[in-house]
């Protein structure tokens, strides 16, 4: 997951130290300065997104993609930062909040460790909340 999640951070801001500079490094605000653009709310749901996106990969790997699972991100520059990962729009399969300034790790094994949470979280009530079948639908 952390490759996936280093990959794109990478190739989205066009620097192969974006993903340190992003994840394992002391933002000094909310994102690292030089990654805000024109929105700084829109550079807070990048920075919480890709991780989310990475556990979504991972479940999708394992479970297929016969449903939807979708990310949301509610960023805020002064609070509280709130991340959703939901199986279609019926059951929530991972919530995470924190303020964007403390999203970073100070290594990549704490990072990992706190995906492979994730991943383990989102993947028991992926299982709780399964797929319907064909049959089980038009009961």
């Amino acid at each position: 997951m952390i490759a996936r999640v280093r990959k794109v951070i990478n190739v989205w801001h066009g620097q192969r130290d974006a993903f340190r500079k992003m994840y394992l490094e002391d933002p000094k605000g909310c994102v690292p300065e030089e990654f805000i653009g024109d929105d700084i709310l829109y550079a807070i749901k990048g920075k919480f997104y890709w991780p989310f996106d990475a556990v979504r990969a991972q479940l999708k790997k394992e479970f297929g993609d016969d449903r939807s699972m979708y990310i949301y991100v509610d960023p805020c520059w002064d609070d509280t930062t709130y991340s959703l990962l939901t199986l279609g729009n019926e059951y929530l399969l991972l919530s995470y909040g924190s303020k964007p300034w403390t999203f970073w790790w100070e290594n990549e094994q704490d990072m990992k460790k706190d995906l492979e949470i994730w991943y383990e979280i989102a993947r028991g009530r992926y299982q709780k909340y399964r797929p319907l079948t064909e049959k089980e639908k038009r009961k």
